[in-house]
């Protein structure tokens, strides 16, 4: 069985783009090489990669179906274990635009962040204290870019730096904040 290809990136393989459309990869190596679908080579490897833009637009060009390029552009934030009463202020905060997901635990964390790579992860830290820490520093690996918060008890001592943002008594507005500032950057 072949992986998922992630369909939020912003440059995409040949291998990737042959999943895509349905194609063998050389087919989809072909098309870079003649100008077909736009994209570029990387200099030392020689591979070919393909900015999600000129995929899209070779893929209507072309009648091929954009599956999973089509929805999911929304930016993630992946609720894990965070009770109901906190993650109903999660979905009503104003972070527009933003699609808000729930996962139970650690394991379905691990099993969504994989295929879906959120943008923005919120621990509960009733997970426990370094199994937050440790899904924190996986997460810094995976997913670089993504902004890891913890929701801390008011009587926490904190996170000792592995959080972006901490929370404290179910208060959106630290991440609110903070998911602002990553859009205006």
């Amino acid at each position: 069985m072949r992986p998922e290809v992630n369909h939020r990136k912003k440059v995409y393989t040949t291998g990737e783009i042959a999943r895509l459309c349905n194609v063998a990869p050389r087919t989809a190596s072909k098309w870079v090489d003649c100008g077909r679908l736009k994209g570029y080579r990387i200099p030392v490897s020689r591979d070919r990669r393909v900015p999600r833009d000129c995929l899209i637009r070779f893929m209507k060009e072309n009648g091929i179906a954009l599956g999973p390029l089509e929805a999911g552009t929304e930016p993630v934030i992946m609720l894990a274990g965070v009770p109901d009463a906190v993650a109903d202020r999660f979905a009503k905060a104003d972070v527009a635009g933003w699609e808000v997901r729930r996962v139970a635990d650690a394991f379905d964390l691990g099993v969504a962040a994989v295929g879906h790579a959120p943008d923005c992860v919120v621990l509960d830290a009733s997970l426990g204290t370094v199994l937050c820490r440790t899904l924190a520093a996986r997460l810094r690996v995976t997913a670089p870019a993504c902004l890891i918060a913890c929701l801390l008890a008011d009587d926490d001592a904190g996170g000792g730096g592995h959080f972006d943002v901490e929370l404290r008594g179910g208060d959106t507005a630290p991440l609110v904040a903070a998911i602002a500032a990553l859009e205006a950057a």
